[in-house]
Parts: structure tokens; C-alpha cells; sequence
């Protein structure tokens, strides 16, 4: 264990020895069911006003960062349960010449209180979610347009080294390899479609290479296929 977890650690138990000092101290003539509510009361809130202490920031596992997307709204929920439950606490049990409140009142406002603290939790992991499925959304638009740009530039260094090639052909090849780089992502099928029959599409070209000589006339004409499905490709728009 750090000096990080330690001190983490003993600073939250020594919390805990004084919420149950201060309950035992202050109990005046409290029967023994509702100290046992104010005990197990305090301690939930103060849990959830010192669980930052032991939050681990760095997420190596959580490439999208979805738990960012929850923090707010955990650290409100938790942070205003906290402060109302130990409000209540006093206000119900400790008010001069006040007795007090029922037993059963105290259950009942207690449960509403984690009601709410439960459901503000669900809201957390569903914000959680979203984060993550628009990361996802995200990482899919370009996915496909990364595979392009590599099988482009495969196709490329391909007819590079193959001896023989037309400079024509090599200059076509150039071009989709400039033009490949200004094409926007979508989040539409369609375009997901066409960016798949476009590498699927460059892949046969690659190969056809191997026998250039036979294939040199089929291969001028996959790449001016290649060159429409591009163009179709940069028409599209959200």
C-alpha cells in the first residue's frame, strides 16, 4: 500500500471512530433503534462524501473516458445526499425541547432520501453509457476511412516497387491518395458502404499487381472505378 492509500485510508476510518464518538456522546436519551438509524445514516452519507479519496483518475481500460461523463452527476448526488441526510439527522433527533421524530417518520424519509441517491446513481451510469456509445459512433466514422487511406496507401507503395507501370496509372493512384485525405466521416451506413466497397475494391487491385502484365489493362480500370466510388463517396454529407 502507497503513502497515498494509506493516509486515504486512515483518514477515512478516523472519520468513521468520530461520527460514532460524536452519535455516543451527543446521544441524550435516544432509544437504541434510532441510534442505530442515526449510526448507519451517517455513515452512508459520510461514504459517499469521502469515496473521492479513493477514486482512481487514471483509467487506462476506459479509452473513452465514459466514467468523465458520470462524475458530475455523481458528485452532486452523493455530495447533496450527504448534506441532507446528516441535516435531517439533527433536525429529527437533536433540536432543543424538541422529542424526537418517530422511529417509522425517520425510516420513511431516510428510504426517500436513498430512493433518490439510487436513482441520481442510475442517471450517473446511463450518462456513463452514452459517453461510451458516442465514442464508439465516433470511432467508427473514421474507422473506415482509416482503412482507406491505408489500402490507398498500400496501393501506392504496391505499384511502386512493380516494375513496369505506366506512370498514368501510378498518377491516378496519386491522386486518390490525395483526394482520399479530404473526405469527411459519416455516420450513415450508406457511407459506411461505400468506404468498404472501396477498400474491399483496392485489395483486388493490390493483388492483381502481382501479374501486372496480364492485368495491366483491368488494373486501369478498377483504378478508375476506385476514382468514382471515391467521388460518390465525397458527395455525401449528414
Amino acid at each position: 500500500m502507497n503513502m497515498r492509500k494509506f493516509f486515504a485510508v486512515f483518514a477515512a476510518l478516523l472519520g468513521e471512530v468520530l461520527i460514532i464518538a460524536l452519535l455516543l456522546l451527543f446521544r441524550g436519551d435516544l432509544p437504541n433503534n434510532i441510534l442505530w438509524l442515526n449510526g448507519f445514516v451517517c455513515t452512508l452519507a459520510y461514504i459517499t462524501f469521502v469515496w473521492i479519496l479513493f477514486v482512481r483518475w487514471e483509467r487506462s481500460n476506459d479509452a473513452d473516458d465514459s466514467w468523465i461523463g458520470s462524475l458530475g452527476i455523481n458528485l452532486v448526488s452523493l455530495n447533496v445526499y450527504s448534506i441532507v441526510a446528516i441535516v435531517l439527522v439533527l433536525f429529527m433527533n437533536y433540536l432543543p425541547f424538541i422529542s424526537p421524530v418517530s422511529i417509522k417518520y425517520q425510516f420513511l424519509i431516510h428510504g426517500i432520501l436513498i430512493f433518490f441517491l439510487v436513482l441520481f446513481q442510475y442517471f450517473s451510469y446511463s450518462a456513463a453509457e452514452q459517453v461510451k456509445n458516442v465514442g464508439k459512433s465516433k470511432q467508427q466514422q473514421t474507422e473506415y476511412l482509416a482503412e482507406m487511406k491505408n489500402v490507398t496507401q498500400r496501393l501506392q507503395d504496391t505499384a511502386f516497387v512493380t516494375e513496369g507501370v505506366d506512370q498514368s496509372i501510378r498518377n491516378m493512384i496519386d491522386g486518390l491518395l490525395r483526394d482520399v485525405c479530404f473526405v469527411s466521416p459519416l455516420r450513415t451506413d450508406a457511407a459506411h458502404e461505400i468506404e468498404k466497397s472501396f477498400v474491399e475494391k483496392a485489395d483486388d487491385v493490390i493483388a492483381a499487381f502481382n501479374n501486372y502484365q496480364a492485368n495491366e489493362a483491368t488494373i486501369a480500370k478498377q483504378i478508375s472505378l476506385l476514382k468514382h466510388i471515391l467521388e460518390n463517396r465525397k458527395k455525401m454529407y449528414n
